[in-house]
């Protein structure tokens, strides 16, 4: 983990972000992208190479998946059946 202010980001409540966080972060202030944005392709990125976490420090802090990291889940717990091809009712 890094300081915020060696990197000239804004204040993080503790002052440290995770390797996560600072990369939504910097891709935030670099890329000019929305943070919904970054979230969402930092987590879809680390989940591609097999790490987890920031997902699941996204599911423990309360807050709703983007509807593509949820897709992406859900093809991971049950390949043959995507949200995609559930019927209408949501079955």
């Amino acid at each position: 983990m890094e300081q915020l202010e060696e990197r000239g980001l804004p204040d993080w409540p503790d002052g440290v972000l995770t390797d996560w966080e600072m990369e939504i972060a910097l891709m935030q202030r670099d890329g000019g992208l929305p943070l919904e944005e970054c979230q969402k392709q930092v987590m879809l990125r680390w989940a591609g190479k097999g790490d987890m976490r920031p997902i699941a420090h996204w599911l423990a802090s309360g807050l709703p998946l983007p509807p593509e990291v949820s897709i992406y889940l859900a093809g991971m717990l049950d390949p043959r059946r995507t949200p995609m091809e559930r019927r209408p009712d949501g079955r």
